[in-house]
């Protein structure tokens, strides 16, 4: 029985992949119950299963059945594995995305302020790793209409980008695009395309520089 678990877990991640959400709903719930049947409550391997069901029910919009699944395998990974693994990092992104989705944004902030910590701690403070998640608060701030903290958020993402990454790197331009995407919503237009214009210029030199280099790569392999 346990030697079935990989497989399907497996098919579930395929099918969600593809949006054949209700396929991998059962793929998940079939794994869950050999999980239950064949593994320790406390096996990590009950975490993937328990969040490849989650995602399943949240890419369907049943965000209440996701919940507490989510919190289930954190629960069983932070056990498991420590509360600064990298699997435990990735359920606290979920489901701080989950909260916003559900318009908890207390708890999705405190989760968000968690990976933070934790990404500083383990990459460095202007690490790539932070930026990503800084962003992703961002988004959860401009939800929760807190439009302050979100500019902040998405301004030091784009900082820590712009020292790391090539000007035309799409990192950057997503941060941007953020800001631009939040300063419409704060009835700022002309800054906003300001800010749209300056992500599409980077990314098509960057886009320019590419295709020379492989024009170049071509012309010498000739």
């Amino acid at each position: 029985m346990k030697a079935l678990l990989p497989a399907l877990r497996g098919v579930g991640r395929a099918v969600l992949t593809q949006g054949r959400l209700a396929e991998a709903e059962e793929a998940y719930v079939r794994a869950l119950e050999l999980d239950e049947e064949a593994l320790r409550p406390d096996d990590p391997a009950r975490g993937l299963t328990l969040k490849g069901l989650a995602s399943a029910y949240e890419a369907q919009g049943k965000y209440a059945a996701a919940q507490p699944l989510y919190e289930s395998a954190l629960e069983v990974e932070e056990k498991a594995l420590g509360p600064d693994s990298g699997p435990v990092a990735e359920t606290l992104l979920q489901l701080a995305s989950l909260y916003g989705r559900l318009g908890r944004f207390v708890e999705a902030n405190a989760l968000m302020g968690r990976l933070v910590e934790q990404a500083e701690a383990r990459e460095g403070l202007e690490s790539l790793a932070v930026a990503d998640v800084v962003e992703r608060r961002a988004k959860i701030e401009a939800d929760r209409g807190d439009y302050e903290k979100a500019e902040k958020s998405y301004q030091q993402a784009l900082r820590i980008r712009e020292r790391a990454l090539p000007a035309g790197h799409p990192a950057i331009a997503s941060a941007r695009m953020g800001l631009a995407g939040l300063a419409l919503t704060r009835g700022k237009p002309d800054e906003a395309q300001k800010l749209y214009e300056e992500a599409l210029e980077a990314m098509t030199e960057a886009s320019g520089e590419a295709k020379l280099a492989d024009g170049v790569g071509q012309a010498g392999a000739g």
